[in-house]
């Protein structure tokens, strides 16, 4: 488990060079069954691919693979092969929805990802809070009583007194 998250964290620090090899790696293979899968069906695996990178990486890897995916997908797959030119507009469309999915499919996993770490702080701090109330309410009753009236007088400090009438604890002398 210890070699998996070492793994991990190395893919993350070469987070564009990832991206890039990826999105080459898919689009290699892809490019070796295109006569059997079809170039719409490259399009669902390079969007797969920018969603797995979504699941990991920051914004700017996820948009590069979306970029460099759809300029691979049009030059060597979209028909005519090898060039950036479109003849169908169904194509066209077809690659501009593309971008437009991947993109955003990439944003709302990062989003996703941002929602669940707020969330986990979120149940943290909750659970200190649970612990602090517990500790607190465990105190005995001579603690409790001191403790309960300075922080009612901390809370009520500022509202009872105004702040050019407020005493200082300790003077100076020159």
């Amino acid at each position: 488990m210890l070699q998996l998250k070492e793994f991990i964290s190395v893919i993350r620090n070469a987070k564009y060079t990832t991206s890039i090899c990826l999105v080459v790696v898919v689009s290699l293979s892809c490019f070796f069954a295109k006569d059997f899968i079809g170039y719409k069906t490259v399009a669902l695996l390079l969007l797969m691919a920018v969603t797995i990178l979504a699941v990991f990486f920051d914004t700017k890897p996820v948009i590069l693979a979306a970029f460099l995916s759809a300029l691979i997908w049009n030059f060597f797959f979209i028909p005519p092969v090898f060039t950036f030119h479109i003849t169908h507009a169904e194509d066209t469309l077809m690659l501009l929805l593309y971008f437009a999915v991947a993109l955003v499919n990439g944003l709302l996993m990062i989003k996703n990802r941002e929602a669940e770490k707020k969330a986990m702080e979120r149940k943290q701090k909750d659970s200190s809070l649970k612990l602090y109330n517990t500790l607190f309410n465990s105190l005995s009753h001579e603690l409790k009583t001191p403790i309960s009236s300075i922080m009612v007088e901390v809370e009520w400090a500022p509202l009872v007194y105004h702040p050019s009438q407020q005493i200082p604890l300790l003077r100076v002398k020159k």
